[in-house]
């Protein structure tokens, strides 16, 4: 193969393999793998449910927590809330789209200028809620390699 051939192939390899660092929250279970140095910041909740991520140079916020779904809601009630905790902090809510995704549902909203996405990841009576603030400014490509590089799981 050609000099031109290798390097292509791992410039491919390279962005299939980015570097991952890990949250786990042992409390609910479940791991966060999201990709190295894009966030600046974290800070962990104080009740262990989870933590929040900051890419202050792409005005990003990244909140991920479990639960325990003891009040059995659904996701219509989950989407409700999420809507609800949005208008709380940010006054009027636009839906954009809602779509199932390999393991949870999307929701995305738009307020304040800012768009709101929220994955909901459920298995039996746990819940883990990702949000992700995208501020006015972030490209929607930024958002877009992020979320395609973001992997939320159960341990089993």
């Amino acid at each position: 193969m050609s000099h031109f051939t290798w390097s292509v192939l791992l410039a491919a390899v390279a962005v299939l393999f980015q570097p991952q660092e890990e949250y786990c929250n042992e409390r609910f279970d479940f791991c966060l793998q999201y990709p190295v140095g894009f966030f600046d910041r974290i800070e962990p909740s104080d009740n262990a449910d989870g933590v929040r991520l900051l890419a202050g140079g792409q005005d990003i916020e990244l909140t991920i927590s479990g639960s325990n779904n003891v009040l059995q809601w659904t996701l219509d009630d989950m989407r409700q809330l999420q809507k609800e905790v949005i208008a709380e902090d940010f006054g009027a809510v636009q839906n954009l789209s809602e779509k199932p995704g390999p393991g949870y549902v999307e929701f995305r909203f738009l307020a304040a200028g800012a768009t709101h996405l929220h994955r909901i990841y459920h298995r039996e009576d746990e819940i883990v809620f990702l949000r992700i603030r995208a501020g006015r400014q972030t490209q929607p490509e930024v958002l877009a390699k992020l979320l395609s590089e973001l992997v939320v799981q159960f341990n089993p």
